[in-house]
């Protein structure tokens, strides 16, 4: 053996494996002279039949012990708990799955091969691939709860909440527009304003005279040309306000009421997005005025009024169940419970109670327009 190790050169890789076919070798050859064996020899079989077994591994390992080249590293490392003696581990059962090599000394006998062993990686799940802004805003209206699942799991986007806002102004303009072009729109709203002084005059606050000229005063900034330009610069900064303001309360109800920390900037997004149920919302309002010919005419109870008075509280009430806010409320509290893990339930009572109270609040103190 020593002749032929030193002739062909075999690595220490090699003679690993050769040392694992000499083991099983001397088990089989063990087994085999157990099997010769009737039963009741078996039975009697003198203890040194296992000693004599024991002493042919120890002289295999011995023998390739002393013919194997030093290993490169220092003792320890790389090689068990130091030393350089071969290990020869116990054989085990070969499972399916793994490869199997033949055995140089004994092609009838496949060992294991440690080296190329067939492991199972379990491949992920792909990832979804991250939608187009423009895809989120349309899908906010049929799926909310996957638009901001997409946004509790991608990174802050400004889009998010910048491209609604820009929206939401744009249709704010033409709102304005298109609306204070009406005469009709104008007329009524001298007439509310020539109500109101009246009002005042019969309460003894003012003389005729100065009613008089609070109208003439009023008329100039109730013109059409001023009518548009205070909407539109209303509708700017009144969509920046209303995203940035809904984005707080969200943000605050889920560190107060849901015990949940998350950034800001999520809440932001989720206001953004739902801004978009309001800009639907706005759109139908300015064909409902324009085919009726009414101002404040809204998807709402208030199409049960003939005519809209904006200091009538009821009527602000009415106006206020308006089908688009309680669809906007939805989709809040829906990327409220997404973001933050909470149940929908929950967060559909936090927003709801708020929402509530904000319009009770404003109606009560005469600015019922702020529930609309």
């Amino acid at each position: 053996m020593f002749a032929m190790l030193r002739r062909h050169s075999i690595s220490c890789g090699n003679l690993i494996s050769v040392a694992r076919g000499c083991r099983e070798m001397i088990l089989v050859a063990t087994l085999a002279l157990t099997l010769t064996l009737s039963p009741r020899e078996r039975e009697k079989r003198s203890p040194r039949f296992g000693k004599i077994a024991r002493w042919i591994r120890k002289m295999v390992s011995q023998t390739l012990n002393a013919a194997l080249p030093p290993f490169p590293l220092p003792g320890g490392e790389g090689q068990g708990e130091g030393g350089h003696s071969l290990f020869i581990p116990e054989t085990h059962p070969i499972g399916a799955g793994q490869n199997l090599v033949r055995n140089s000394f004994c092609p009838c006998l496949p060992i294991r091969n440690h080296m190329e062993t067939a492991s199972t990686i379990p491949t992920p799940e792909p990832t979804p691939p991250a939608t187009s802004i423009w895809s989120r805003l349309l899908n906010v209206f049929a799926a909310p709860g996957e638009v901001f699942e997409e946004v509790k799991n991608s990174k802050p986007s400004t889009a998010n909440w910048l491209v609604p806002a820009l929206i939401y102004v744009v249709v704010g303009v033409i709102s304005a527009f298109v609306i204070f072009s009406q005469p009709a729109i104008i007329q009524q709203i001298h007439d509310q304003q020539e109500k109101v002084m009246d009002q005042q005059v019969k309460a003894g606050k003012l003389t005729q005279a100065q009613a008089d000229q609070a109208m003439g005063a009023i008329d100039k900034f109730t013109g059409p040309g001023m009518m548009i330009v205070f909407g539109s610069v209303g509708a700017v900064v009144g969509s920046f306000i209303h995203i940035f303001w809904w984005a707080f309360i969200l943000w605050l109800m889920g560190q107060l009421f849901l015990k949940i920390k998350f950034p800001f900037i999520k809440a932001v997004e989720i206001a953004g997005l739902a801004t978009m149920i309001l800009v639907l919302g706005a759109a139908v309002s300015v064909l409902l005025t324009v085919i009726t010919g009414k101002l404040g005419m809204t998807p709402s109870l208030a199409l049960l009024v003939n005519q809209i008075d904006f200091k009538n509280k009821t009527h602000m009430l009415l106006a206020a169940v308006n089908v688009f806010n309680f669809w906007q409320v939805g989709v809040a509290a829906c990327g409220l419970s997404r973001v933050t893990g909470a149940p929908f339930v929950k967060s559909l009572l936090i927003v709801g109670i708020y929402w509530l109270v904000f319009c009770l609040f404003f109606i009560v103190i005469g600015f019922g327009q702020m529930a609309m």
